[in-house]
C-alpha cells in the first residue's frame, strides 16, 4: 500500500485537527458549565475542572501550531524542497513546538487513567506505584524527545527516530494495564451490584456511567496503540495522529 506523501499528511493533520476540535470545544464548555453550576467546592470538582481546562488548552494550542506550521510550509517558506522541505524541518520551532501540547495531553490522559484505576482499587498503593513508574518514564522520555527536536545539531534525530517510539510504547503499556484493571474492577461491580434486569433509575445511571468510563478508557488506549504502530512502521500517517489524539483525549475524558 502506498504511503501518503508528507505534504498531504500535513494537510490531513490540519483538517483532522479542525474537525475534531469542534466536539472537543463543545464538550469542554459543557463540562465546565456543569461543574460551575454544581459549584466547584469539593477537591474532586476542582481537579476535574482543572483537567478539563488543561485538556482543552492542549487541543487549542495544538490547533494553533498546526495552522501556523501549514502557513509556514505552504505559504511563507521559500527554501529548498518547497513544502516538503519545510515539513521535514524537524527542528523548526513551530514543528518542534507541536510536541509540547502532545506531551501535556499524553501525560494528562495517562494520569486520568491512573487516577481512575487508583480510586477503583480502593487507593491500592501497589497499583498506583507501578503505573506511576510508567507514567514518570513516559514524561521523562517525552521531555527528552521535545528537547532533542529543538536542538537537532546536538542530539541529531535520535529523539524523532529512536526514542519517541519507546515513549509511545511505555505510554501504551501503562494505558493497557490501567484499562485492563479498570475493566476487571468494573465488571466485578456490575456483576455483584446490578441485576441483569429490572434496573431502577439510579442503577441505570450507575450502569451508564460505568460503560462510559470503560469506553472512554478503551478508545484512548486504542488510539495510543495505533499511534505507536504507525510510528514504528514509519508511515506518514503518524504526522496527523497527534492532531487526532489531542482532541480525542479531550472529548473522551471530559465526557467520560
Amino acid at each position: 500500500m502506498r504511503d501518503l506523501s508528507i505534504e498531504v499528511a500535513q494537510i490531513v493533520a490540519l483538517v483532522v485537527c479542525i474537525v475534531l476540535y469542534v466536539p472537543a470545544f463543545i464538550t469542554a464548555i459543557w463540562c465546565a458549565l456543569a461543574i460551575l453550576d454544581v459549584g466547584p467546592s469539593s477537591p474532586r470538582h476542582r481537579i476535574l475542572l482543572v483537567l478539563t481546562l488543561l485538556l482543552f488548552a492542549t487541543s487549542t494550542v495544538h490547533l494553533v501550531l498546526e495552522v501556523l506550521f501549514v502557513m509556514h510550509a505552504f505559504v511563507w517558506y521559500r527554501g529548498p524542497g518547497g513544502a516538503s522541505g519545510a515539513v521535514n524541518q524537524v527542528s523548526y520551532p513551530l514543528n518542534a513546538a507541536k510536541g509540547v501540547p502532545l506531551a501535556l495531553q499524553v501525560f494528562t490522559g495517562d494520569s486520568i487513567l491512573l487516577l481512575r484505576c487508583h480510586m477503583l482499587w480502593n487507593r491500592n498503593w501497589r497499583i498506583a506505584a507501578g503505573l506511576s513508574v510508567l507514567l514518570a518514564g513516559t514524561l521523562g522520555i517525552f521531555i527528552f524527545v521535545v528537547i532533542s527536536e529543538f536542538d537537532t545539531d546536538k542530539f541529531g534525530f535520535i529523539g524523532a527516530n529512536s526514542i519517541f517510539p519507546v515513549c509511545l510504547a511505555v505510554s501504551s503499556i501503562q494505558n493497557i494495564a490501567a484499562s485492563g484493571l479498570i475493566w476487571w474492577k468494573m465488571q466485578s461491580i456490575l456483576s455483584k451490584s446490578l441485576p441483569l434486569q429490572g434496573l431502577n433509575d439510579r442503577e441505570r445511571q450507575l450502569r451508564d456511567a460505568i460503560v462510559m468510563i470503560l469506553e472512554s478508557g478503551a478508545v484512548y488506549t486504542v488510539s495510543s496503540v495505533t499511534y505507536l504502530i504507525v510510528t514504528i512502521v514509519g508511515s506518514n500517517i503518524s504526522r496527523f495522529m497527534p492532531a487526532a489524539v489531542c482532541p480525542i483525549a479531550s472529548c473522551l475524558f471530559v465526557v467520560g
